[in-house]
């Protein structure tokens, strides 16, 4: 997805919680993953109440929280995109 609507203003960031930030890249760099990763300090986690992994926030175009949601299917990935196309609908 991140991909496919990059250019139209979608971003995506991951967020670790584990690691170091070289072994972080190594692995992103061989999973071929595109969009950037960090690695969080546990207080985030407690921050946005986040208590599964993976979560997902949408935010939109003026910074406000959406949605969010915890886990990933094969299944719920119609409905990340149909979020992600909504969003970008929108003026910011």
């Amino acid at each position: 997805m991140y991909e496919t609507y990059k250019d139209q203003g979608f971003e995506l960031i991951g967020l670790s919680t584990e690691g170091d930030v070289e072994a972080v890249t190594a692995f992103s760099k061989k999973a071929g993953i595109k969009y950037p990763i960090f690695v969080a300090e546990p207080d985030i986690f407690d921050e946005y109440k986040i208590q599964y992994i993976p979560h997902h926030i949408f935010i939109d175009r003026k910074g406000t929280k959406r949605h969010e949601e915890t886990g990933f299917s094969e299944e719920s990935k119609a409905g990340f995109e149909t979020r992600v196309k909504e969003l970008l609908k929108e003026e910011g």
